[in-house]
């Protein structure tokens, strides 16, 4: 094996082993294990974390959850935050262990304890839905959250804006929303960056500047969000921020209803049946009304049945 004869006697310093963990992710497996499995034979939690990350993803070693779980807990039970991450994500998951979110709760709380930001956004995320023997708890949510936001953890900033806009668990305040937006879609949040888009459109937390919303929505539309694309396409139809270019908002509609959002998909079939922006062609409006209807769009459901019952009968299919 691989590992037996690679083993040393002297403990490698933790520079070669941040060396090694660098190797990994560069791709470089082959060096890395050189350098990872003596160092986690000899009991470095870092190492030790690392081959599970391995075994977990199957690079460089073969996929194995089992060992993955076998390597996270030995770096976990020495305290390192990050695989006490791992292993807490490996018991909410059920990945190479039987699911359980208590006992995924209890390693997420000591890897938030120590400062790891990840443990402490799902930790948010546990107490603001309510998980296990987690009940909902929307002060402790915040605070989770405020612990990671404050790292700069995207996701965390993203919830804490949410929160901070709804004034759940705290006060409600729209320009400390807009102000969390900024920081998470500053690091490509697309939901932070439609919510930087919507606050601009309707004036939450700043004023209504159309051409700042445009801005924000074609941010997060191109870097494929599909609420972004639909709201952008909305700004298009509009004319708002923007010359009304039904043209446009029938490529953006697209692009959107594509990834399966009832709402674009509605439009854009209504953009089909008036012949706005496309080809008129009841037939595609009748495929795209369905398929919003088969997603519990009622608008579409409704416009769907007008068609079926129009007089043009053999137009749709």
């Amino acid at each position: 094996m691989f590992a037996k004869k690679q083993l040393v006697s002297s403990a490698l310093s933790s520079e070669e082993i941040d060396h090694g963990i660098e190797l990994a992710k560069s791709g470089d497996f082959a060096r890395a294990l050189e350098i990872l499995w003596p160092a986690a034979e000899q009991g470095d939690p870092k190492a030790q974390n690392s081959l599970g990350v391995m075994y977990a993803r199957g690079r460089g070693l073969p996929l194995d959850p089992l060992a993955a779980v076998s390597w996270y807990r030995k770096a976990a039970e020495q305290g390192d935050s990050v695989a006490q991450y791992n292993l807490a994500y490996s018991y909410a998951h059920g990945f190479g262990v039987t699911k359980s979110e208590d006992v995924a709760l209890s390693w997420y709380l000591r890897s938030a304890e120590q400062g790891n930001h990840m443990a402490q956004c799902m930790l948010g995320l546990a107490f603001s839905t309510g998980v296990a023997s987690a009940a909902k708890d929307m002060v402790r949510a915040v605070s989770w959250f405020r612990r990671a936001a404050e790292q700069d953890n995207a996701d965390a900033q993203y919830w804490l804006g949410v929160l901070c806009q709804r004034g759940d668990g705290i006060a409600q305040d729209e320009a400390a929303a807009l102000a969390w937006f900024r920081k998470s879609g500053d690091q490509g949040d697309v939901r932070a960056l439609r919510c930087l888009g919507s606050a601009h459109e309707h004036g939450r937390g700043v004023e209504i500047d159309h051409a700042q919303a445009v801005h924000w929505y074609r941010e997060a539309a191109e870097r494929g969000c599909d609420v972004g694309q639909c709201w952008l396409a909305d700004m298009y139809a509009q004319g708002k921020g923007v010359p009304r270019d039904l043209m446009q908002a029938a490529f953006w509609y697209r692009r959107s209803a594509e990834q399966g959002n009832a709402e674009a998909q509605y439009r854009l079939g209504v953009l089909y049946e008036r012949g706005d922006g496309v080809a008129k062609d009841v037939a595609q409006a009748a495929a795209w009304y369905r398929r919003a209807a088969d997603q519990g769009n009622t608008e579409a459901d409704e416009r769907l049945r007008a068609l079926l019952d129009s007089d043009s009968p053999g137009t749709v299919h």
